[in-house]
Order: structure tokens, then C-alpha cells, then sequence
């Protein structure tokens, strides 16, 4: 199926057909080394992004726990809805 897409004519020109057919046949082989190279380098960066983001989640979560939280409790009796806003904004809802 590759082979359809990869044509390079320039090369085949004056060369005995086997040569062309070695030719064709080594940018066949470039061309999926590495694109099998990539589609793996690609998924270890993947794994690695997700690792960060659960750490960074982590993160936020605790300074939204036991910090801002904290901080926000002196608006429960001066600003009702300024806080009861606040508690709705920080809920992080999961659309799956």
C-alpha cells in the first residue's frame, strides 16, 4: 500500500530495473522504520504528558483543599453569594 504512494522517477532513470527495484524498495523500508519510530516516540511522550497532568491535578486540587479553601472561609458570613459562587466555580465536572 505504501509503495502506491512513494513514486521517484528521477532515480529509476537509467538504471537497470533491479536497481530501481532496490531503490524503491530501500525508501519503502526508510520511509516505515521511521514512521514506526515516531507512532512509538509519540505514544512515550503521550504517557508522559498524562503522568503530568494527573501530578499537576494533584497539584491544584491540594492548593484548592487546603489553601484557597481556607482563605475563603472568612466570606461565608460577609458575602454569602460571593462564596456560595466561588464553591460552584471550583467543582471540576467530568463530561464523560
Amino acid at each position: 500500500m505504501l509503495a502506491r504512494w512513494i513514486r521517484i522517477p528521477a532515480l529509476y532513470q537509467g538504471l537497470p530495473c533491479k536497481e530501481s527495484k532496490e531503490i524503491h524498495n530501500n525508501i519503502i523500508y526508510n520511509v516505515k522504520a521511521f514512521w514506526t519510530e515516531w507512532a512509538g516516540r509519540f505514544r512515550l511522550m503521550s504517557g508522559v504528558a498524562t503522568r503530568e497532568l494527573e501530578t499537576l491535578f494533584d497539584q491544584v486540587g491540594d492548593l484548592l483543599n487546603n489553601r484557597l479553601d481556607n482563605l475563603m472561609k472568612i466570606f461565608v458570613n460577609r458575602d454569602p453569594n460571593f462564596y456560595n459562587g466561588y464553591e460552584k466555580a471550583r467543582m471540576i465536572m467530568d463530561y464523560q
